[in-house]
């Protein structure tokens, strides 16, 4: 299938605190001589020393093992992950005790597959048209919170707090289980650190950055949303997947008032309306170039403001029309 694959990630640090216990990486790595997807994200425990430092190390530790190695990805995560462990065991930076939470997802394009595991309570989830669901299993355990000795309740129920039972830093090896999933009907995966799963939009934000338009312009709208309501570190590490071996025929959509467009992906119909609007203004069909416009100011899709301008210079060189119409678009670009 012809997909296009399309990959996020950041931090936000919580408000109160001058340095991110959190860290991710979400990008293109050659793992046994084929370019990879990889997702992470990591949390440093804050009870333990530098959770910044945990955070950030155990990422570069993995993928300082990831690049230099060739095995199974099964055993290459393994390896990577218990080489990440051991490292942050023996101390960095004159820094000792540090532990860490850690995800991780690759996906293999010549096995239309993806591999995983995780280490603590940062999450994995895969996402469709129907369910976000989480794939991972927390490395935690449930125990009451206790205040002068006794049960700490609130309307007569107890309160429970769920401390993680496995983390990078241990002294010994970790016994981790590698999963792997077909592609088939997913549209994508989502790596979570608690503070970002724990807000109460988090499946909505998922699925908007999946279903967007335009993903990157997305994230940075999320992002907003998410620092305003985050009360701890927050990392996130996403992927998505889009079918765009099937043609979409934009003309008979922007002209269909029964709005079929619902059933259609927001990002494979961004991908026909790149492909198209450079033909529409040199066939100045001014028309279905104002109907395409009309879509993407009512949808916000944005493209970057060099792809727009340089629609705007080939409008102005082929005198096609709604000029006026570009520029007020590539005004609102941030």
């Amino acid at each position: 299938l012809n997909t296009l694959i399309e990959s996020i990630g950041f931090s936000i640090c919580n408000p109160k605190k001058k340095k991110c216990g959190d860290a991710f990486f979400s990008g293109i790595i050659t793992l046994n001589n084929e370019e990879c997807w990889v997702l992470m994200v990591a949390d440093g425990v804050s009870k333990s020393p530098k959770d910044w430092l945990a955070s950030k190390s155990t990422i570069e530790f993995v993928i300082e093992y990831l690049k230099s190695h060739k095995a199974e990805f099964s055993k290459l995560i393994s390896c990577a992950v218990n080489f990440a462990n051991n490292k942050l065991y023996e101390g960095v930076e004159e820094t000792y005790g540090m532990l860490s939470t850690l995800s991780i997802l690759i996906y293999v394009p010549t096995l239309n597959s993806v591999y995983f595991t995780n280490v603590g309570d940062s999450r994995i989830y895969a996402i469709s048209k129907e369910k976000t669901e989480q794939i991972s299993l927390d490395d935690t355990v449930s125990v009451p919170i206790y205040e002068n000795g006794k049960i700490k309740c609130i309307n007569g129920l107890p309160i429970w707090k769920n401390p993680i039972t496995k983390a990078i830093g241990t002294n010994q090896q970790l016994e981790l289980k590698i999963e792997m999933f077909l592609l088939d009907n997913w549209e994508g995966f989502c790596l979570a650190t608690d503070g970002m799963y724990s807000i109460s939009c988090f499946e909505n934000n998922v699925k908007t950055l999946i279903e967007s338009h335009n993903l990157y312009f997305s994230e940075e709208k999320i992002k907003q949303v998410i620092k305003s309501k985050i009360n701890d570190d927050a990392s996130l590490s996403l992927i998505r997947f889009i079918n765009i071996d099937e043609k979409v025929n934009l003309k008979t959509l922007l002209d269909d008032e029964k709005n079929t467009l619902l059933g259609i992906s927001k990002a494979k119909i961004s991908k026909a309306i790149e492909n198209e609007i450079e033909q529409m203004i040199l066939n100045k069909e001014n028309d279905f170039l104002l109907k395409t416009l009309l879509y993407m100011q009512k949808n916000d899709v944005l493209f970057s403001k060099e792809k727009m301008i340089a629609w705007l210079e080939l409008s102005i060189k082929n005198k096609a029309e709604h000029q006026q119409f570009l520029i007020s678009m590539i005004r609102n670009i941030f």
